[in-house]
């Protein structure tokens, strides 16, 4: 599976061109575009990620790039002019998902990862670990928020033998009534007084 599959398979983003959501001039767009790769906001304009690409980048080289687009994420929610009726809730709902093929067996790969996932600073930062063909690797499509696997069908035995597990963990049916609706009668309160007292 590709990223964009996953956004657009929601039937709830849609891929945006970044220059109509932030202002980038022509310089930035050239230096942007070396490592952006698209960027999809949620049809309540409300969430946005950005996808960028930072594939045979070093640790050193995906820290600046960061900086960088926390950068201009910091002045689109600051300064910028589109989307103003909607950056109070942009500005907590925007995340870079960063594409990579890195090592993660490596200290210096996991501590830019473990960190950079931890930050909250200016926006959330998620690594997702992409092949040379674009699918991403292993389960790392499960890092993006609003995607969740498909329900696993389980057979009846072993739905059956699930309940009877917990059909053995459940009190027994002389205290049902203390977790039921049910109406307590004065001889209900005075077994539960009885119960309490030779506590």
């Amino acid at each position: 599976m590709q990223v964009d599959d996953i956004f657009l398979n929601t039937n709830n983003y849609e891929s945006v061109n970044l220059s109509t959501i932030m202002d980038i001039d022509d310089k930035d767009e050239q230096t942007l575009k070396f490592t952006f790769y698209k960027a999809f906001i949620h049809k309540s304009k409300k969430e946005l990620f950005i996808v960028v690409d930072v594939r045979n980048k070093n640790t050193s080289e995906i820290n600046s790039i960061i900086e960088q687009w926390q950068i201009y994420i910091r002045d689109f929610i600051n300064f910028g002019k589109s989307y103003r009726e909607y950056v109070s809730y942009l500005k907590y709902n925007i995340t870079i998902v960063l594409m990579h093929n890195m090592k993660r067996e490596s200290n210096d790969v996991q501590k830019l990862i473990t960190e950079t996932e931890k930050s909250a600073s200016i926006c959330r930062k998620i690594f997702i670990k992409i092949e040379d063909n674009g699918m991403i690797v292993g389960r790392d499509e499960l890092m993006l928020p609003f995607y969740f696997e498909k329900m696993k069908e389980v057979s009846n035995t072993e739905i059956k033998e699930n309940e009877e597990i917990l059909m053995k963990l459940l009190p027994p049916k002389e205290v049902e009534f203390l977790y039921g609706k049910m109406e307590i009668t004065q001889d209900r309160v005075d077994l539960i007084n009885g119960w309490l007292e030779n506590d």
